[in-house]
């Protein structure tokens, strides 16, 4: 986890920061900010990551879940637990996406369900003990379109607290 956590910072550091330099205050912010989520995504998802690298071949793959909300039908233990945790993990992501890269629904849907399969196929990759699951990826995607709500929401307010400002 360590290495990870120096490679994610020496990336952000020489990589995107460098560039960012010439933006806006605020744009270089929301990016750090965005950039620094999807690390902490990636930590709760996929970590360690890189030093799993050597041994990614040495243990069987395990097969994705495809029974959507199994473990709620079965009364698994954390399955309700599970559900709002992955549901929660991609709502930033909703909001991220339009804000910094102007994405519509359409795009910020796509984007999370891309992101989240992505994840789902390398955790048992990654972990012996980590299996994807169909599950996962709906509640991510559809956290991410909470997120992209809330980001409308935000957006009438703003544009309702600008209409009302006195115009000089």
């Amino acid at each position: 986890m360590t290495l990870d956590l120096i490679i994610f910072s020496a990336a952000y550091i020489f990589l995107y920061l460098s560039k960012w330099k010439s933006q806006r205050k605020l744009h270089r912010l929301l990016k750090s900010l965005f950039y620094w989520y999807l690390v902490l995504v990636f930590f709760v998802t996929l970590s360690p990551f890189f030093s799993s690298i050597p041994h990614i071949f040495e243990h069987p793959y395990h097969f994705m879940n495809l029974n959507p909300f199994v473990d709620i039908v079965e009364h698994h233990l954390s399955a309700v637990e599970d559900v709002l945790l992955n549901l929660c993990m991609l709502v930033p992501l909703g909001i991220f996406l339009p804000t910094i890269f102007h994405q519509n629904f359409t795009k910020t849907v796509e984007t999370a369900f891309l992101l989240s399969t992505s994840i789902e196929l390398l955790q048992p990759l990654i972990s012996t003990t980590r299996a994807g699951d169909i599950t996962d990826i709906i509640t991510n995607t559809l956290g991410a379109c909470i997120g992209y709500i809330i980001y409308l929401h935000q957006c009438t307010q703003f544009e309702r607290i600008h209409d009302k400002s006195p115009q000089i």
